[in-house]
């Protein structure tokens, strides 16, 4: 067993192990609750600041973040379209953050354990624009179409300060002083701490994942939360690695934009949506789905890549 299942197996396991801890074992909510804190406050932004600041950013081509942030704005804008189809306006605000939004957890442990760390630039660059881009449309939606306003500069502010975007602005900081302060990236003790602290993160990351799912979902909402899944997991990744190859990008970028585009919905959608009023149990119910459905569509998207590529790895 090789390629793509020997790389995709491990991921599917801890999937697995977190959902039969937190069923049968560790069934405090608090506890995982905790655990996701932990993660997306102190360990991820220990990885991406550490990455990122000793990256070798020199030769990294910025021109496909637009390219992503088009694409995502043309979905948008045909869900927007589509908004009379919508009964349920509330449900439509979760619909359009489920068919945009990611999983950062999934696509940063996925990509680095698929991959390698070589790739720590194009995360980067996605997880701080990407981040910054989707935040700032959903909260808009919400603003607009929610009970609770929080205006707009609140809204900046929130997501200038999410951990990760920080954490990237953070260490693309430290790399462009790195190449005027080379000692500020050799300090040997403090990379072997914040390397092991990120190495950890990416298993207890989809241990995490494989925790909040919920095979029960199934039940509510049931066309629309496969329709928005199918535009989430399938049809933005195929959009966006059908244009990269358009534009003759490098097979490797392709390959990370689309397991970025392929990742469920954030698991952050729902505690904003409840913050400011909207139909937060529908959007959970969507990120729920999508997470389950993602352990299928993520291998299968890789496998026919593989084999566009001629490398199918099995």
């Amino acid at each position: 067993m090789n390629g793509i299942v020997a790389s995709i197996l491990p991921i599917i396991i801890l999937l697995l192990l977190g959902f039969l801890c937190r069923h049968y074992w560790l069934t405090d909510k608090a506890f995982w609750s905790n655990i996701n804190k932990l993660i997306y406050y102190a360990m991820f932004p220990c990885l991406m600041v550490y990455s990122i600041g000793t990256a070798d950013l020199s030769n990294t081509d910025y021109s496909f973040i637009p390219v992503l942030i088009i694409l995502v704005l043309i979905f948008i804008s045909v869900i927007w379209i589509g908004k009379p189809f919508f009964k349920d306006q509330g449900f439509w605000v979760a619909f359009i953050q489920g068919a945009v939004r990611y999983n950062s957890y999934v696509f940063i442990a996925v990509t680095l354990l698929y991959i390698s760390t070589d790739v720590m630039p194009v995360i980067a660059l996605i997880t701080a624009f990407l981040v910054l881009t989707t935040n700032v449309i959903s909260a808009f939606i919400l603003n607009f179409y929610s009970e609770n306003q929080i205006g707009l500069v609140k809204t900046a502010i929130s997501t200038l300060t999410n951990p990760l975007v920080f954490s990237c602005l953070l260490g693309l900081s430290i790399n462009e002083l790195a190449q005027i302060f080379p000692v500020i990236t050799q300090i040997s003790w403090l990379n072997r701490t914040l390397e092991h602290i990120g190495d950890a993160s990416l298993a207890l990351s989809l241990i995490s994942v494989g925790a909040s799912l919920n095979l029960g979902v199934f039940r509510y909402h049931l066309m629309g939360i496969l329709l928005c899944s199918g535009i989430k997991l399938l049809l933005l990744p195929l959009a966006v690695v059908t244009t990269l190859i358009w534009l003759e990008a490098d097979p490797l970028l392709i390959l990370v934009c689309m397991i970025y585009a392929g990742s469920p919905c954030s698991a952050n959608a729902t505690a904003m949506t409840e913050a400011m009023g909207g139909d937060y149990e529908s959007m959970s119910l969507i990120i729920s789905t999508q997470t389950v459905l993602c352990v299928l569509t993520l291998p299968l998207l890789m496998y026919i890549y593989g084999i566009y590529q001629g490398t199918p790895g099995f």
